[in-house]
């Protein structure tokens, strides 16, 4: 029991440092990374919905100890976003392949940006001209970027697990031969 909690908190510790320590200072491009999440994605997939629900919420709370938003901002984004994954995975991908694991990831990187600048602005009562940013070119090639590295990152966990590992299964539909 203690062993399982301080390994929890190792693992969310971990990816906190990695996240903020590591990826942050990296190239604009790939400071885009959303490691934690990307990881809680597989942590959902392989070892289930109370495990990744955990985690996400250890470090929800971390981030809302480390950001200038409101407390709590981080804990609900990462709770709605991993309740709503889970939700995807069980309900509408029935399989543990390549592509459910990108389409959980994208969905998952989507939603999680659309929840914190939502509650950013409800927050901070945004006025009417702060919306402007939604059509501002950069603010999409940011968030795509941010999408593209975070599948780029779930396709390499999913190849690193799958070669240590037989729980995933690397394609989608396979054709049975008759011989």
């Amino acid at each position: 029991m203690y062993i399982k909690f301080i390994l929890n908190i190792l693992i969310i510790f971990f990816l906190f440092v990695i996240q903020v320590g590591f990826i942050s200072g990296l190239p604009e491009f790939f400071k885009e990374l959303n490691l934690f999440l990307v990881s809680f994605i597989f942590i959902l997939g392989l070892f289930g919905f109370e495990k990744a629900l955990v985690l996400s919420l250890g470090i929800g709370i971390f981030f809302d100890f480390y950001s200038f938003y409101p407390f709590g901002v981080y804990s609900i984004v990462v709770f709605i976003t991993i309740v709503l994954s889970n939700f995807l995975l069980s309900n509408f991908l029935t399989n543990r392949s390549l592509y459910s694991f990108l389409a959980l990831t994208a969905f998952a990187q989507i939603i999680f940006m659309i929840l914190l600048h939502l509650f950013l602005f409800l927050i901070y009562f945004i006025k009417k001209e702060d919306w402007i940013i939604f059509f501002d070119a950069d603010f999409w090639l940011k968030q795509g970027s941010g999408l593209l590295v975070n599948l780029l990152t779930a396709l390499c966990f999913f190849y690193i697990f799958n070669f240590f590992s037989k729980r995933f299964k690397p394609v989608f539909l396979s054709k049975k031969l008759n011989q």
